[in-house]
């Protein structure tokens, strides 16, 4: 704690230095912690089954000490519904839940909370690496331009505002290298004072802890944290001998692993021991599965092409040199990798995903199209080791996206959104630089016209204004136009469905009950919203019928694909319009009458549920 306090008492010397930047990225902070806090139950309007699902293995850990199918404290990864999702983010909810009791704001808070404490991370990244790109007196500047950039993204928002485990995933990313940039940083200042030992010691270990809790939250950043390892290195390297490629680097390098061959050893034997259980289940379910079911290598289709090519050119040798799989699976994954850099997905449209964007913004904000063209054009030229490792964590966060299904994707890149960040951040902070240049260049002003001071501050206030507008554009499709458009996405209708179900169960006890899953994963709602006691369920689960991991049938319930399912005879049924409409008609010349007591309409007032009897007889 001491050597983060530290880090944040120079920050705080640096802002009171400057104290007009200091309230603009203390406004920004609040504003992006507002964006992301408020309304947080309620917006999105109903919890997606992946949230309920963490929120409820969360709730059962707290009252049972095991997840709902009865394992005790998963290490590597809960069952979930089969997918085997990483524990970090269920032991991330359980104090929330313990002091708000399970609901949809405990489990959406650990979220948002990371959400709001990346922005401030980001500004901490770029202030670090501010010296790499502008004079020292622009250092505040970019710092402020980051927080910008970062508390105003709708990408940023939108994914702090969801239970979504990679949020948090990517705040450990960035405190991970944070660390590690204090820690090449320190290694440089104990060369000259011994007095520094062990400080950089608590870094390494800081840095490699962040990066190890994020292999445990998120499934890309099992491949992305091995991915960006490499890439720290050589920043260690770097910054070690001023250069990438320095002269002797043979003899160099014997000298580096002498030097740090502690900090080596130690670095090497925490990050094993540390992943040693994800290593040790590398090829079961709990590591693997997720990968299994949406890796772009499992696919047919390349290798189909690749033997299709082949026949066609008689098998000759060349033919089997360029249009080997692995060269169409190549450049399909590269394909995949360079659709993350299309305009409609960063500044049009979005995620085609309707939970991963409102679909009417892209994942930046329209006026980022400058500051990151011009961002990118300074990191180029710089040739900064900065600059590496903004490309090298860009790549890595990208990759692992890449080798999947469904590209783009904004949720599994999210892990790479600081780098989109600074890169704006750089943009902007350049745009100004220049502008300041050309205002100092000009002669005298008219006595009417500003200061010189004051034009650059009239510029930087109008870069501030615009980002505003348009996240105050971005919000109000968000909070008024999205949920009606796309509240089906987010399973609108399953509690009121539920407090439906739970009113005719008073009545009818003996009943059983039918719910369709066309809907997706009732069963788990039902628990959810009703905070059944986890020990029934795990009971259960010795008989329940499942369908993997999910439940098919819970004491009285069956969980249905159709209401051809449901046996004619007394019961409470659950269904959408469409299949009640079925329901009804199958049961024209029966004894029984299907009765609906209630219809539930989503944020459209649309109907997505019909819960009701059915009743040998019409009361």
């Amino acid at each position: 704690m001491t050597t983060w306090r530290n880090l944040f008492n120079r920050l705080a010397n640096d802002l009171t230095a400057n104290k007009r930047v200091a309230v603009v990225v203390i406004g920004l902070v609040l504003l992006a912690g507002w964006l992301r806090l408020s309304n947080l139950s309620s917006l999105p309007p109903a919890p997606y089954w992946e949230e309920v699902a963490l929120g409820y293995d969360a709730y059962s850990i707290l009252k049972t000490g095991r997840d709902h199918h009865g394992h005790s404290w998963p290490l590597v990864a809960f069952e979930s519904f089969g997918d085997w999702k990483p524990s970090g983010y269920f032991y991330a909810l359980v104090p929330f839940i313990a002091v708000l009791d399970l609901s949809v704001q405990a489990v959406r808070l650990p979220a948002a909370v990371a959400g709001w404490l990346s922005v401030i991370g980001v500004g901490v990244l770029a202030w670090q690496l501010a010296d790499l790109f502008f004079e020292r007196r622009w250092r505040m500047g970019l710092t402020a331009a980051a927080v910008l950039a970062a508390a105003t993204s709708p990408w940023g928002v939108q994914f702090s505002r969801g239970g979504w485990e990679v949020t948090l995933a990517t705040l450990f990313i960035i405190l991970g290298v944070i660390s590690w940039l204090k820690f090449t940083g320190r290694q440089l200042a104990e060369q000259s004072d011994q007095a520094l030992e062990g400080v950089s010691t608590r870094w390494l270990l800081a840095s490699i802890a962040f990066l190890g809790l994020a292999m445990y939250t998120y499934q890309a950043a099992r491949l992305i944290v091995p991915l960006m390892v490499p890439g720290l290195v050589l920043i260690w390297w770097w910054r070690s001998h001023g250069s990438l490629y320095p002269p002797r680097p043979l003899q160099l390098g014997q000298a580096f692993l002498a030097r740090h061959r502690r900090q080596l050893l130690l670095a090497v034997v925490t990050g094993l021991v540390m992943t040693a259980p994800i290593i040790i289940d590398l090829n079961s379910p709990t590591v693997s599965q997720r990968f299994t079911e949406t890796s772009v290598l499992h696919l047919l289709e390349p290798i189909e092409t690749s033997n299709s090519i082949q026949q066609a050119a008689g098998h000759s040798l060349l033919s089997r040199l360029f249009a080997h799989r692995y060269l169409v699976f190549g450049r399909v994954i590269a394909g995949q990798f360079l659709s993350h850099f299309r305009p409609d997905f960063l500044f049009l449209s979005g995620d085609v995903n309707p939970r991963h964007s409102v679909q009417l913004f892209g994942q930046l904000l329209y006026s980022d199209v400058v500051w990151l063209t011009v961002g990118a054009v300074v990191i180029l030229r710089r040739r900064s080791w900065a600059g590496w490792l903004l490309g090298w964590w860009l790549v890595a966060g990208i990759v692992p996206a890449s080798l999947t299904r469904t590209v783009p994707h904004a949720l599994r890149i999210l892990p790479s959104w600081p780098v989109w960040m600074l890169m704006i951040a750089i943009g902007m902070t350049e745009v100004l630089r220049l502008a300041h240049q050309l205002i100092a260049s000009l002669p005298a002003l008219p006595r009417l016209a500003m200061p010189k001071r004051a034009a650059l501050g009239v510029l930087a206030a109008a870069v501030v204004l615009a980002n505003l507008v348009q996240i105050g554009w971005w919000w109000r499709v968000y909070s008024g136009v999205y949920p009606k458009q796309h509240g089906r996405e987010w399973q609108v209708g399953y509690r009121q469905m539920v407090i439906a179900i739970e009113q005719l169960r008073a009545d009818h006890q003996q009943l059983p009950l039918y719910v369709t899953r066309e809907q997706g994963r009732p069963a788990m709602y039902y628990w959810f919203y009703t905070r059944t006691d986890p020990s029934l369920v795990q009971t259960a689960q010795e008989t329940a019928r499942l369908d993997q991991g999910e439940f098919l049938t819970f004491n009285q319930f069956s969980f249905v694909r159709s209401m051809d399912e449901v046996p004619v005879g007394p019961a409470i049924v659950a269904a959408s319009p469409q299949q009640w409409a079925g329901l009804e008609q199958r049961l024209v010349s029966q004894p029984v009458t299907a009765q609906p007591v209630s219809i539930i309409v989503d944020t459209a007032d649309q109907p997505v549920w019909t819960v009701g009897l059915l009743s040998a007889e019409v009361p």
